[in-house]
């Protein structure tokens, strides 16, 4: 099984993480993702930003019953299936973590849903451009002077756990 998500779901959850670097003390950003699946594919065509909770540089805290609320709420105005969530990791003192912490694990495991991005974010006037690796999608953004970028990670969420998937932007 595989991860497809558009161009426009990608450029939109790289600006929410835009948003999150650039705030004062950087933090966190999260989101719902709404699509379908069918035929060993998730496509995600949806976005959208989640403005409750407290978020700091390392983590995003909110009530699940009022997520899941606006979860539903949001799946029936887009009639598309909440698929998943995605959430971001900012670069702190020049250390970033890609992949997912502990705390990630255990969230989805309590979530009913299918899929968990990361979207990782740093800047750097590094010109060249680091692997992807074969799973992940690497982004490259122009910011004045500054390169941010981006690597998004796809996990499937599974009674076993969450396991890095294929991601792929069309």
């Amino acid at each position: 099984m595989y991860i497809e998500i558009t161009e426009a779901v990608s450029n939109y959850i790289c600006n929410h993480a835009d948003i999150g670097y650039e705030s004062r003390y950087k933090q966190e950003r999260m989101g719902f993702l709404f699509g379908t699946e069918s035929n060993g594919k998730i496509k995600i065509t949806k976005a959208v930003s989640y403005k409750g909770g407290l978020r700091s540089r390392s983590s995003t805290l909110f009530d699940g019953n009022k997520f899941t609320q606006r979860a539903n709420q949001l799946m029936s105005m887009f009639r598309k299936a909440w698929i998943g969530t995605y959430h971001t990791h900012v670069e702190e003192d020049g250390e970033l973590f890609i992949g997912l912490s502990e705390e990630d694990k255990e969230s989805f495991m309590d979530d009913p849903i299918r899929v968990g991005l990361i979207v990782a974010i740093w800047a750097t006037d590094d010109p060249r451009i680091p692997r992807q690796g074969q799973k992940r999608f690497l982004a490259v953004k122009q910011m004045g002077n500054t390169n941010y970028r981006y690597s998004i990670s796809g996990y499937l969420i599974t009674k076993h756990g969450p396991r890095l998937a294929k991601l792929k932007v069309i």
